[in-house]
């Protein structure tokens, strides 16, 4: 139950969250020859994801300058990653296109080829500016600031209002994305899907299965818009990266606009589903039976 809150008080089970998240992410940098770069650095990100979903829980009860001092040096920790991440994604992308095509493979080995060079780059690049222990140096920091977290006040009336904030701004995000597709708008969906994603994995209790059914769905969701985001990555890689015949992103253009209509179509779908009730209804939902839950014997 590292990432979810106990039957402790609030205070104590949001520091003890956050400080197990933050741990998580430094022993991945610590231990970064060992994992390898491409699981290192997925897994430290995600730590840093969750503490940073976690603040966002908290945020309507501690107030904006706490939120924001605490996100953007979250936030920038996270960045110092993001090239390394993001050259692994491409690589990773094009091997799952690879697999499930049944054409223009030659032209998507160029591609494969191509990324698996510039991860190299990106790799003996990251190598002489030692930004793990930068990474390292950032998160221990962290961990040090959440002792100074003005968490003392927090009750469960705080968690509602903040999941109810969560739950508005995905509804948001998908009003946006409905009304004008694009990468950006679908982007932010999946942030903010995430985000509702961890705070029902943080009140989950003891796996209860009200809310594990729904943390699964809202997984599933963020996972789909994941997938599509990555497609919509790959292709940025085209102007860096050219290739012997411009024809092969053609065909791999096509080959991903495919893709993406299918699974944006089924993420639009289960969004419109899932986002349904009303805000208050949903977070009234989940804290009633996290509290019935916590006042357990």
């Amino acid at each position: 139950m590292s990432y979810r809150l106990r039957k402790q008080s609030i205070s104590h089970e949001v520091r003890r969250v956050a400080r197990k998240a933050l741990e998580g992410g430094l022993k991945e940098m610590l231990t970064l020859d060992e994992r390898g770069s491409d699981t290192a650095v997925h897994e430290a990100r995600k730590h840093l994801k969750r503490v940073r979903a976690l603040i966002r829980l908290i945020r309507p009860a501690m107030g904006d300058a706490f939120y924001k001092r605490e996100n953007a040096a979250l936030r920038e920790t996270a960045q110092r990653m993001a090239s390394i991440r993001d050259a692994h994604v491409r690589v990773q992308t094009i091997q799952k296109l690879i697999a499930r095509s049944r054409s223009h493979r030659a032209a998507f080995d160029y591609i494969h080829e191509a990324m698996n060079a510039r991860l190299q780059e990106v790799l003996d690049e990251s190598g002489t500016n030692h930004w793990n222990r930068h990474v390292a140096a950032d998160i221990e920091h962290a961990i040090c600031r959440v002792d100074d977290w003005p968490v003392q006040e927090l009750e469960a009336s705080s968690l509602r209002d903040g999941l109810k904030s969560a739950f508005k701004k995905a509804r948001r995000a998908l009003a946006t994305a409905q009304l004008d597709l694009t990468d950006d708008h679908l982007h932010t969906l999946r942030k903010r899907i995430k985000d509702v994603r961890y705070h029902l994995q943080l009140l989950g209790g003891d796996h209860l299965p009200q809310i594990e059914a729904l943390t699964q769905k809202f997984r599933d969701l963020g996972d789909t818009l994941g997938d599509d985001h990555d497609l919509a990555e790959l292709l940025t890689a085209r102007d860096e990266t050219p290739l012997p015949h411009s024809v092969d992103w053609a065909n791999l253009e096509r080959a991903i606009a495919a893709l993406r209509t299918r699974s944006q179509r089924a993420a639009l779908r289960l969004a419109t589903s899932l986002l349904a009730p009303k805000p208050r209804a949903f977070a009234d939902l989940i804290l009633d039976h996290w509290e019935k839950w916590r006042s357990s014997p």
